[in-house]
């Protein structure tokens, strides 16, 4: 990039508002910042120059103008004026410098001050972005008085908005923890007196329920009047106290598999008093407990858990404690939906000090302990990385779904290949040596290396590895590098230039002199680890520059350095500075070095700090070794059952987990291989055993893998996956097998649901009705599990009762249930399986349906043999939309695997359901709609149109269909057309536009649209309304209006748009589309009465929403005289004026004839009050004199004066002769 483009870009994206202009105050750029500052644009910057935008009347600006003029620049405090007119205070910096063109030019950089003369020292410059809450308030002995600033981040942290914390001081510090509020008045307390920096962390009860961290800091100081006033900052470290951030992509896997993990993990903070307090819980905690996130997170144990296991688990707890290791065992735990028995693992945390902080435990479910496993498979499986297993001879052994996205391979094309086969042949040899040191015990991590893609291409990768001995397998994690080194490579390109810029320096560099330790130089990597601009720093101290580094050492430091010579260097020290000027110190990790800089004569003058920020590198590794803590812990929390089988001695020993899981107690009869298989399902029974004995036999293999179904104690079955080793003695016989089973039935039910889920989605998708719908969906359910009666009830409009709507009957139910169908045709809330299911809204499992009196079809059942029902509500957030009822001839005596399958599908039914009800609803409305609604496609036909669209054009929905839209519309109106749905696509139209069409009888119609564009169905949907009427009386009124000359005319308050009607125009003799502002508007009227008035009433218009009917003088673009009548009233929101409208009508004619009667009216009046002077009075000179006054009113006269003429008796030559005189 170009130095030019580097300061240009600089220039745009400054916060800072910036000027360029001439000595003179031309301004001739403003960056965006400017632009915001003031609300001008850079175009309006260039009209106004420098005196629209600085106050001329600001204090010293003469003189500041004359110190640029002399010394090339000038610092200042200026009055900036907005575009609504508002004044404020900014800090001004100017400096000229030479044009390239041999000129001047001068800068001006502008900064808003807050409250800048009343608050020189206050939140100058803090804006609400900064992540925390800027506070300024007022304390006095008696508690809060008042708030002076807030900023807008206050409504995040604190839950109140800053008109709230305005009026009530004291919001914000009520809802402190009640542990907490006396220690944090104490701490502010002890600030205020002793005038020192507040800073306090406490626990803060926010108004959405949750309980947060927060760290208060602040400096008060205190004035005259005893009050304190604080300038503080608050900010939420929730996140950091709870070690809730995630820094990388292993935090981000982590959290998948804590919240997706079967078992149910929680996490214990350990206070005084045997108190302990919940950090942090998993999803299945959560359903545990039946409680939301926000009654658990930060709530004491004996908020959580059942009253009668408190006193057993605190002593569990307290064993963990004392021994400081992981203890598990066995408990009967109170969850939502009852009791279930299942494994507590407890791990107790310890600090270096060996004082336990916090308790990490889990809760197996026995039933679905193995659940867990297969949901981290699968979480792993979304993973965005390859994650694999690769075997001693380099061949995949397992590989994740990314293979897909990242090399080309569908998982299971790699399986069983060599890795080798995918490197690219430059960096085989380097593979092959990392392979061999991961196989030797080294893990490796960052190990890059390129594959050739499926299609060819090359792939960067960066890979974690490590060997686990006792599996034989290489784990490891692939991650796509491609834009990383894209990343990198663009990082070093500018590094190059920024290096031939800034001295070739990637680290920061500072130069200090003299035994102050004065900067003379700074780079801008200096500046942005410091937080100091090189103005803040060039000239002054170390000392002065940084003061929170004083207590730290680093005055003594480069005190010893200066004066001994000796280079000082450090790795990772951890430095506490004020890195964002007014939020205080934060840390930082610097690696750098302290090197006297000797003169010529070999003298020390200075000292030169170079170094590098690794701050970033420091906390990854501890949040990484914190990850991995966790990582381990999860792992303990959930296991296979493993066993050894003895294949001599018929012997299997099976780890304790196994009686959890399956429910056999171990300790009862020894487990042998008869006993195994009898276990087995009996679909499964002949299958296995083939398998099992082909593999025994073959001395060659030593692997075994299988699924299959294994019966539980309690009479269900359990999905499980088997894997062995298989141990052989020299003869090739196996002797013994070694291997793991894990219950994989969530999985295969979640298999069984995607499946029958999709089976329904394509039912409700092609059905034409509800009906139809919903019994395809019964036969999908039959067909997975042979029911005799598969049923679906339906709730009416009234929601007074269910009617049945679909049923499937097998063979031998069919005729009796169809037969006695009418008697029980519908089902009331509370009556039979279904009523009852709709009433509870929760799945119901009955047995005995032969027997059980409240299954009101028990006659039937007994007939048909039915013996277990099952019912399911199918639910629209809290209403009954349905009921789905199933049974079957097997006497069930617990809820067997499959049922959960069916409270999903339940869940789906409802949105289905209201879907396809919507879907009819809708084509109703459609059909029967009054307007036109069609629905056209990009390709410039039309896809649909209901029956009033046909009306209206007079076409059949055929040969709408089959004809280009645009030949039916009027061949004027095309373009426009064509360009409203243009601009509706780009975003850039309004979404309605009246065209005209030619009917098929060819008479034409005004057709006023509204449409909807939606690009990625490349299809738009259109109301027509039929506006022909409408049109033929807007002529009418248009021609009525010509005749009388009355024009339109509007103003928009909002957006300050002024508009004229062709009329108006045409009394105004403006050009055709001249749009006048308001001002401009004003200002046609003529100067004097006829503008005063008109200002007037838009004053009182806009204050009181007064109208007007004025008789006014207004002077046209021609500059003719004309008299109109005008017209105005406004229009109030919220009782605020937003627009004013009315007409303008010419009545110059009407006018100029009523003025000239008015004044042959005064003279008629003058003449005979002035006869009748004459005849009344005997002097007539008194008479006259006596009505001058009428007479300059009547002919609009100053002065009146009398003359006589007279002869000179002498001469006979006349002469006149004044008599009388009147003056106004």
């Amino acid at each position: 990039m170009a130095i030019k483009e580097k300061y240009q870009a600089l220039f745009e994206n400054s916060i800072t508002a910036l000027f360029i202009t001439r000595p003179d105050g031309t301004i001739l750029e403003a960056n965006r910042a400017a632009c915001r500052m003031f609300g001008y644009s850079e175009v309006e910057f260039r009209k106004l120059g420098r005196q629209g935008v600085i106050d001329p009347n600001s204090p010293g600006l003469s003189d500041k103008l004359k110190e640029r003029e002399e010394t090339g620049s000038t610092t200042g405090e200026m009055i900036g004026i907005r575009k609504t007119g508002e004044k404020f205070w900014c800090e001004f910096s100017s400096s000229v410098f030479d044009d390239p063109a041999g000129g001047k030019m001068a800068s001006m950089v502008l900064i808003d001050m807050f409250d800048a003369k009343d608050r020189q020292e206050s939140l100058k410059g803090v804006m609400n972005n900064v992540p925390g809450v800027i506070y300024r308030y007022v304390t006095k002995s008696e508690g809060f008085e008042k708030t002076q600033f807030v900023s807008g981040e206050v409504k995040q942290v604190l839950g109140f908005n800053p008109d709230e914390i305005f009026e009530d001081a004291s919001l914000g510090w009520k809802n402190i923890h009640e542990d907490d509020a006396e220690r944090v008045v104490h701490s502010m307390k002890q600030a205020a007196d002793k005038n020192t920096k507040w800073i306090c962390e406490y626990r803060y009860h926010h108004p959405d329920g949750t309980v947060r961290w927060l760290r208060g800091m602040g400096n008060p100081v205190s004035n005259k009047n005893g009050r304190v006033v604080w300038d503080s900052i608050v900010i939420d470290i929730t996140a950091e106290k709870r070690a809730e951030a995630r820094k990388n992509e292993d935090e981000e896997e982590l959290t998948l598999i804590f919240d997706t993990i079967s078992d149910a993990i929680f996490t214990l903070s350990v206070e005084s008093n045997e108190t302990y307090r919940f950090l942090r819980v998993n999803n299945q905690f959560l359903k545990n407990v039946g409680k939301p996130q926000n009654q658990v997170i930060g709530k004491k144990l004996e908020d959580v858990i059942a009253p009668e296991n408190i006193s057993f688990v605190k002593e569990k707890y307290s064993e963990a404690i004392a021994t400081g290791k992981n203890l598990r065992w066995e408990e009967s735990i109170q969850i939502k939906n009852g009791t279930k028995t299942g494994i507590v693992s407890v791990t107790p945390l310890l600090d270096e000090e060996s004082n336990c902080y916090q308790l990490v435990g889990s809760i197996s479910d026995i039933s679905e302990r193995k659940a867990a496993e297969n949901e981290l498979t699968r979480v792993l499986d979304q993973s965005l990385d390859v994650i694999c297993t690769i075997d001693s001879e380099g061949k995949f052994v397992k590989v994740s779904e990314a293979s897909s996205k990242i090399w080309g391979y569908e998982p299971e094309e790699l399986e069983g290949k060599a890795y080798i086969d995918l490197v690219h042949p430059e960096d085989i040899e380097k593979s092959n040596k990392v392979a061999e040191d991961i196989m030797s015990g080294v893990d490796v991590t960052n190990f890059e290396n390129r594959y050739r893609r499926k299609d060819g291409s090359v792939v960067p990768n960066v890979w974690s590895a490590r060997w686990h001995k006792d599996d034989k397998l290489m784990y490891c994690v692939a991650k796509d590098a491609t834009e990383r080194i894209k990343a990198e490579e663009l990082v070093t390109g500018e590094r190059k230039r920024y290096e031939k810029l800034f001295r070739k320096m990637p680290a920061f560099v500072s130069m200090m002199e003299g035994p102050e330790h004065r900067n003379i130089m700074a780079n801008p990597v200096f500046c942005q680890v410091t937080g100091r601009s090189e103005d803040d720093l060039i000239g002054i101290t170390a000392k002065e520059a940084f003061p929170e580094l004083v207590d730290q050492g680093f005055i003594e430091i480069l005190d010893n350095v200066y004066k001994t010579g000796e280079p000082f260097e450090i790795k990772e020290m951890e430095v506490y500075v004020e890195i964002s000027k007014g939020q205080g110190p934060v840390r930082r990790f610097y690696d750098f070095v302290y090197l006297p800089n000797r003169g010529v004569d070999g003298k020390i003058e200075g000292i030169l700090a170079f170094g590098m920020d690794v701050t970033h590198q420091v906390e990854n590794r501890e949040n990484l070794k914190i990850s991995n803590e966790r990582f381990k812990y999860v792992l303990e929390a959930s296991e296979d059952v493993i066993y050894e089988h003895d294949m001599v001695a018929d012997t299997i020993t099976l780890s304790e987990n196994f009686q959890q899981i399956f429910g056999y107690s171990i300790a009862d009869e020894p487990f042998t291989l008869e006993k195994w298989v009898t276990l087995l399902h009996p679909d499964d029974e002949e299958r296995i055993n083939s398998r099992l004995e082909k593999v025994l036999s073959d001395s060659n293999e030593n692997k075994w893998e299988a699924e299959f179904r294994y019966a539980k104690k309690d009479g269900n079955y359990a999905f499980v996956l088997e894997n062995s080793y298989i141990i052989r003695d020299n003869s090739g016989n196996a002797v013994r097998m070694i291997g793991s089973v894990k219950d994989i039935t969530d999985q295969k039910v979640r298999e069984i649901q995607k499946s029958l889920a999709a089976d329904v989605s394509l039912s409700f998708n092609q059905a034409d009705g509800l009906s139809e719908a919903i019994s395809k969906t019964l036969n999908h359910i039959v067909d997975l599990k042979n029911f005799e009666l598969a049923e679906f009830w339906i709730a009416d409009r009234d929601t007074k009762q269910l009617q049945l709507i679909a049923d499937h009957y097998a063979t031998g139910v069919s005729g009796q249930f169809k037969s006695a169908s009418g008697e029980t045709a519908s089902f009331k809330k509370g009556e039979g399986l279904p009523g009852s299911a709709w009433k509870k809204k929760e799945p119901l499992f009955w047995r005995n349906l032969d027997k059980r009196k409240s299954f009101i079809r028990n006659e039937l059942a007994k007939t048909t043999g039915l013996k277990t029902g099952f019912a399911y509500p199918v639910l629209d957030g809290d209403d009954v939309t349905g009921v789905l009822v199933l049974a079957v001839k097997e006497d069930l005596k617990t809820e067997p695997y499959y049922l959960p399958i069916f409270s999903e599908l339940a869940v789906q039914l409802a949105s289905e359901i209201k879907r396809k009800q919507l879907e009819v609803e809708l084509s109703r409305i459609f059909d029967s709609a009054p307007d036109g609604i069609i629905v056209s496609g990009f390709d410039g036909y039309l896809k649909k149109v209901n029956p009033a669209f046909t009306e209206i054009l007079g076409y059949s929905e055929e040969e709408l269909l089959s004809t280009p839209f645009m030949e039916f519309v009027h061949p004027k109106d095309r373009e426009i057309t064509l360009q409203a749905y243009e601009n509706e696509n780009s975003g850039l139209g309004k979404s309605y536009f009246i065209n005209r069409y030619v009917k098929k009888s060819g008479k034409i119609v005004w057709i006023s649209w509204s449409i909807k564009v939606f690009p990625e169905e490349e299809v738009a949907y259109s109301v027509a309304k039929d506006i022909t009427d409408q049109k033929e009386l807007e002529d009418l009124l248009k021609q009525a209006n010509r005749l009388a000359k009355i024009g339109s005319w509007e103003v928009d308050l909002i957006n300050n748009e002024v508009y004229w009607s062709d009329i108006t125009r045409e009394i105004h003799e403006a050009g055709p589309g001249f749009e006048p502002d308001l001002e401009t508007r004003v200002n046609y009227y003529k100067e004097g009465e006829s503008r005063d008035k008109i200002r007037e009433a838009l004053n009182r218009a806009i204050q009181y929403g007064e109208q007007w009917d004025l008789e006014l003088e207004l002077i046209t673009a021609k500059g003719n005289d004309r008299w109109v009548r005008a017209i105005g009233e406004v229009e109030m929101v919220n009782g605020k004026p937003v627009r004013i409208y009315g007409s303008l009508q010419g009545i110059h004619q009407r006018k100029i004839a009523d003025l000239k009667l008015q004044e042959r009216t005064r003279h008629i009046n003058v003449i005979a009050s002035l006869n009748s002077a004459l005849l009344n009075y005997e002097n007539w000179y008194e008479a006259l004199e006596t009505h001058l006054d009428e007479i300059g009113e009547a002919v609009q006269s100053d002065r009146v004066y009398y003359f006589e003429n007279r002869f000179d008796p002498e001469t006979g030559e006349g002469f006149a002769s004044q008599k009388l005189e009147w003056c106004r």
